[in-house]
């Protein structure tokens, strides 16, 4: 699941490139899936409302495309993205019950939780999150992944045999998801002499 939650750089459009965050460290390593919300949303310490009101989360509202783990106006906390344009912002899942409750990530560095009361269509997989808005915006690199693991491969693998790379995306200008299959991602790279490279990267 860890693996699966760094595609998390899949967000970010090439056109608006705000890169944030720079590092793979700022990402929350649990969760399953995201919760959407296009208006200010109460979080509380428990899944009820008659529990602590830990705070009212706020769109900061901005003309950039696509920003993650982005601040709201005049807090602290940090959401897993935002998408100012469509006034809309997500939210790390990490638990749920059957009454519209997720326990969300509302501070990552300080291991902070809350509750959130949203209808079931507002919660979506990583996989769906990431492949819907990887699809549209294209994916970019972190800063600290190792250059060892900037690699494509030639398919899916488990097993080191079976591991056979066809490039290296180390320089790349823009990246395509096409498709995403388990932890992996199909992608197009377009490196820095606009040479298109095609694969899978983990």
């Amino acid at each position: 699941m860890k693996q699966l939650l760094l595609l998390i750089l899949c967000l970010l459009a090439f056109g608006t490139v705000n890169a944030n965050p720079y590092y793979s460290t700022d990402i929350p390593a649990c969760g399953y899936g995201v919760v959407e919300f296009d208006q200010d949303l109460d979080l509380y310490e428990e899944p009820n409302f008659d529990s602590k009101l830990l705070m009212t989360l706020v769109l900061s509202h901005s003309s950039s495309n696509f920003t993650m783990m982005g601040e709201a106006k005049g807090s602290s906390y940090y959401m897993l993205a935002e998408n100012k344009k469509k006034d809309k912002a997500y939210l790390l899942v990490v638990d749920e019950n059957d009454n519209g409750w997720y326990k969300v990530v509302y501070g990552k560095k300080e291991g902070l939780f809350g509750w959130v009361n949203l209808p079931a269509n507002q919660f979506m997989s990583l996989k769906d999150f990431y492949f819907a808005n990887g699809r549209k915006n294209g994916v970019y690199i972190f800063k600290d992944i190792p250059p060892d693991e900037r690699k494509l491969y030639a398919q899916p693998f488990e097993k080191a045999e079976d591991k056979k790379t066809v490039a290296n995306y180390d320089h790349a200008y823009k990246i395509k998801l096409e498709i995403i299959k388990g932890n992996w991602m199909l992608v197009r790279v377009l490196d820095i002499n606009h040479a298109e490279k095609i694969g899978y990267l983990r």
